[in-house]
């Protein structure tokens, strides 16, 4: 038997996976319910549920969704049945330093410590709306759009 794909969506898919009048729900929410459907093992990054769960909750009128709903929307498609992973204090700490050595900064070290957060849970795939701003980093890990 073999070993079941492992992948991790970033939060740019997982917003749009949760709201109906994004302009990609439909990619996201298919891409990753097809993905389930085969098989694959959906790894949610720690940190991607506050990034998820601050966007939903701090977008502007008519748009923004109230801190339950959000959160009840999160656990149920991230949380709930779904194995959630993050760095360790030191493994953080050692990445930041890779990050610095690399030439990494500002927002694409959020996207570099998701990639490094997949690496260590054994991910293979990262699922992204952003597939350019992972192809920097030299991990060994597949970056896809849904």
């Amino acid at each position: 038997m073999t070993t079941p794909i492992r992948f991790m969506p970033d939060t740019s898919c997982m917003v749009p996976s949760l709201l109906t009048t994004h302009p990609q729900h439909s990619a996201c929410r298919t891409g990753i319910e097809a993905r389930i459907g085969r098989g694959e093992v959906m790894v949610v990054a720690a940190h991607t549920l506050a990034e998820a769960y601050r966007v939903l909750t701090g977008m502007p009128a008519p748009y923004r969704v109230g801190p339950n709903d959000a959160w009840a929307a999160i656990s149920a498609a991230f949380v709930t049945d779904r194995q959630v992973v993050q760095l360790q204090g030191a493994t953080t700490a050692a990445m930041l330093g890779e990050a610095a050595r690399e030439g990494i900064s500002g927002g694409a070290t959020y996207d570099f410590l998701i990639a490094a957060t997949a690496v260590e849970a054994s991910v293979s795939v990262l699922l992204t709306m952003n597939v350019r701003d992972f192809g920097r980093f030299r991990l060994p890990l597949q970056v896809t759009g849904p």
